[in-house]
């Protein structure tokens, strides 16, 4: 097939390096350092989705996929669907459960999906008289703009000080602008979390292995939320009981509620799940692949993932059986120096190259770009992911930090846990690995 992946970052890497592997042709718009060899000469305006459908239509593509929300929320779905153009990702009504939180948990409490308790407040006022409401009650609470806020808005509150301070920062600073015009207001949740992609067609739904990303900047889960700073697959807590109650009451529960509602959904759906004492809750739905969670699922794909996204665009998924290779994969991500908050751009990034032999350990570019002398440079706040595959997950994170030690950019920033607590559950033997059921 002819595919066209439109975005810039890390997860758009994986996709081309899956479809590449895979024996299909690739373009890749914008794309980054890391897709250079698949950028097309000829200039094209991604954010004009028109002209991207007229690539698209000139080039002969079988299939186009959006990576990145934006892209989707704003209807490049809609738009090559009605000029007949087959597109992995759902239309602009389906996104709504990632472009408004309020939407989501409103839809959830209609289906009778597990989440947590909620209130929506549409000022500072409203939100501190729920904090007061709510809090000892909850134990803490969780403060989620309703817009899109790149996976940095939610913030966790384990004190009242805290959450007068989340209040400040959304509704009077307006860190994320009008994606704070509104905030929902849950109840602090317990437990680990995973997050469960799961492959839609309008009618069926198939979930894939679960992941685990790490949110917090720093070491054991301090600092602040990011977009994800590392990620790995299979989750070993994730049991085959586990992964039944999931897929029972979570992910068909959702499916079923989107076919009651008269939504066409066709594309990825993300589950971002929490294993509490009373059974696994929603924390959030995301209407693209994670990104790190994609470069650490990817690269344990067998089947042919062109031809099961476009039977998802055609709605012909029922009866296809996704395949697995054995073994784990694990991403780290290496960061800018002051992410998530400000950062520089425009180091030159060294040995980018040393592993094109090493089939086990893959570098995902996600804020890259070309310099003024044809070099590598760091170009945003993630800059590489960096995948190892191994039959274990020690294996696999150990090739991943193998990686990760020969590259370097100045004031380059990562997580030396990735994986920890998972790779002392295998090394005590309580690993079980689950499968989508």
């Amino acid at each position: 097939m002819k595919i066209l992946v439109v975005g810039s970052g890390g997860r758009e890497h994986a996709l081309c390096h899956t479809f590449l592997r895979q024996g299909h042709t690739v373009f890749s718009l914008p794309g980054n350092a890391g897709t250079r060899d698949l950028i097309p000469d000829e200039e094209v305006d991604v954010n004009n989705f028109d002209e991207l459908a007229d690539f698209a239509e000139n080039k002969g593509v079988d299939l186009a996929v959006a990576g990145p929300e934006a892209f989707l929320v704003k209807g490049i779905k809609d738009v090559f669907s009605e000029r007949g153009l087959a597109l992995f990702g759902p239309r602009k009504e389906a996104t709504r459960l990632e472009s408004s939180k309020v939407f989501a948990k409103e839809f959830m409490g209609r289906c009778g999906i597990p989440t947590a308790p909620f209130e929506v407040c549409s000022s500072a006022d409203e939100a501190r008289a729920a904090v007061d409401k709510y809090f000892d009650t909850w134990k803490g609470v969780v403060l989620k703009p309703d817009g899109l806020t790149a996976g940095k808005g939610v913030m966790v509150c384990k004190s009242r000080s805290s959450a007068e301070e989340a209040i400040t920062v959304l509704f009077e600073q307006k860190r994320y602008g009008d994606a704070c015009s509104r905030v929902v207001i849950e109840q602090m949740l317990d437990g680990p979390e995973c997050s469960l992609l799961a492959f839609c067609d309008g009618s069926s739904i198939i979930p894939l292995i679960p992941s685990q990303d790490h949110k917090r900047l720093l070491e054991n889960d301090a600092g602040p939320n990011t977009g994800g700073v590392g990620a790995y697959a299979p989750v070993p807590f994730v049991t085959e009981p586990i992964m039944k109650a999931i897929t029972d009451q979570i992910v068909h529960t959702t499916n079923k509620g989107l076919k009651s509602e008269g939504i066409l959904y066709q594309g990825l759906l993300y589950f971002g799940i929490i294993l509490t004492a009373e059974g696994p809750k929603v924390l959030e739905y995301n209407c693209r692949f994670g990104d790190p969670e994609t470069q650490a699922v990817l690269p344990l794909l067998e089947s042919d993932l062109a031809e099961i996204m476009l039977s998802c665009c055609q709605g012909r998924l029922d009866g296809t059986e996704i395949v697995w290779k054995p073994g784990a994969a694990c991403v780290v991500v290496m960061c800018s120096g002051g992410y998530p908050y400000s950062y520089q751009i425009g180091y030159d990034i060294e040995n980018i190259d040393a592993f094109s032999c090493d089939d086990s350990i893959h570098v995902y570019h996600a804020g890259t770009k070309i310099g003024d002398k044809g070099q590598t440079v760091t170009a945003g706040g993630r800059v590489l992911g960096v995948s190892g595959v191994g039959e274990t997950i020690h294996e696999a994170v150990e090739k991943a930090y193998k990686g990760v030690v020969k590259l370097s950019f100045t004031d380059a920033h990562y997580r030396r846990d990735i994986a920890g607590q998972a790779v002392k559950r295998e090394e005590v033997g309580l690993c079980a690995a689950s499968s989508p059921s």
